[in-house]
């Protein structure tokens, strides 16, 4: 498989709207877009994105069911783009300190981006408004790779020493109950109900 470019290749990904359409983010910079023939392995170029990165792209997703698709470079941006239509980012992402390993579309929430850097970080982007939302951060290890369960809320991240495995909300409260006390994690906090003490507040 031939695409032309002479760059290195971080990351290939293909649309789940439009199957036979292909991402080939470069370190050359340009992020094209390629046609897949099924029943063969050449590629053609449908367009390149250029002019909006500065550095080499290392990682670009699309969106699962949108005309969109997410980029992270050199320049320590991430940048969401419509692909069909003006062909030009729509929003630009800021706040990582180093290069953009890895970003991918939140796998329940159509606004939410999630991307890891060689700043130590993983953040979490509220994309419409262009803010970061999230962030989470090692003490020694890179992050390298993200990777998103396509049915439920759970991410992987790819870091220098292993993985790590996380969810970005919390599906039900942490809790136990022991007896007649009830152990429960609120703002930061382990605290404990006695049941028998507070009767009302259960009739």
């Amino acid at each position: 498989m031939e695409l032309g470019s002479r760059g290195l290749y971080f990351s290939i990904d293909r649309s789940q709207r439009a199957c036979q359409i292909c991402l080939f983010p470069s370190y050359e910079r340009p992020c094209p877009i390629s046609e897949m023939h099924v029943g063969g392995v050449t590629l053609d170029v449908e367009c390149v994105f250029k002019g909006d990165h500065d550095s080499g792209v290392n990682w670009a997703s699309f969106h699962p069911s949108l005309p969109l698709f997410v980029s992270g470079s050199n320049e320590r941006l991430v940048k969401s783009w419509l692909w069909e239509g003006n062909l030009k980012a729509e929003e630009i992402l800021r706040g990582h300190m180093d290069n953009v390993s890895s970003v991918v579309f939140h796998p329940k929430r159509n606004d939410i981006v999630v991307s890891s850097s060689e700043d130590k970080s993983i953040r979490v982007w509220d994309v419409p408004n262009q803010t970061e939302i999230l962030s989470f951060c090692r003490q020694h290890d890179r992050f390298w790779t993200l990777a998103v369960h396509p049915v439920i809320n759970l991410l992987a991240a790819g870091h220098d020493s292993g993985m790590l495995v996380f969810k970005l909300a919390r599906e039900r409260p942490a809790f136990v109950v022991s007896g007649d006390l009830l152990f429960y994690a609120k703002d930061m906090c382990l605290r404990c109900y006695h049941f028998s003490s507070y009767p009302s507040l259960w009739s």
